[in-house]
């Protein structure tokens, strides 16, 4: 049997380059969310999701989810044919594709999941080094973190015109806050809608 993922967690949090705040966890709900998502406490999904209710990284800028807290009210969960693991401000969302598979970027600049060539302990590494910066540098401009200071866990920015559209900067574009579950559903219609079209 070997053994539980979560001092490793624990040990790549502390050497984390960004800031990261660890949520308490849904203590009565966690071993049924990680039985759904189907993972053991000796892989960093399942330690993530039993010891933290989900980690703020990077003054808020990128979720990471795990058992839910009233911070973060959505969990780790089984959506269609992946696992979401992570969302962040700007409307892009991180998924296991398929279960138990690497990690998949669905992007606001291509509606497309796109693939990351890494499983979730690599990604939860990598969220947590100053690469991160470097993968969202086109949404970010001086000032970033006034931006998002304001902006509640359970919400996202719908950024308009669409990155996916032409337009200016996307840091220069209008920035809306919505629900991040209503984000997430209009941007899996939009891509259905959009690969319609190009049909």
């Amino acid at each position: 049997m070997s053994d539980p993922a979560w001092p490793d967690v624990q040990a790549w949090i502390r050497e984390a380059k960004n800031s990261v705040d660890v949520l308490p966890p849904d203590a009565p709900r966690r071993d049924s969310i990680r039985e759904k998502v189907g993972v053991s406490l000796e892989s960093a999904l399942g330690a993530v999701i039993h010891e933290t209710g989900g980690l703020l990284v990077d003054q808020g800028w990128l979720r990471i989810l795990g058992s839910g807290s009233p911070r973060i009210p959505r969990t780790a969960l089984v959506d269609r044919q992946w696992i979401l693991v992570g969302d962040d401000v700007v409307g892009g969302f991180f998924a296991l594709h398929p279960p138990g598979g690497d990690v998949r970027y669905l992007a606001p600049d291509t509606l497309e999941w796109e693939g990351l060539g890494i499983r979730y302990s690599a990604w939860l590494r990598w969220c947590l080094s100053e690469q991160l910066g470097v993968f969202y540098q086109d949404y970010r401009a001086h000032g970033w973190e006034e931006r998002i200071r304001s902006l509640e866990p359970e919400r996202s920015f719908q950024i308009l015109p669409p990155p996916w559209a032409e337009g200016p900067a996307f840091y220069e574009r209008s920035w809306k806050s919505l629900p991040v579950e209503q984000l997430y559903e209009l941007t899996l219609d939009l891509q259905t809608q959009l690969r319609e079209d190009k049909r």
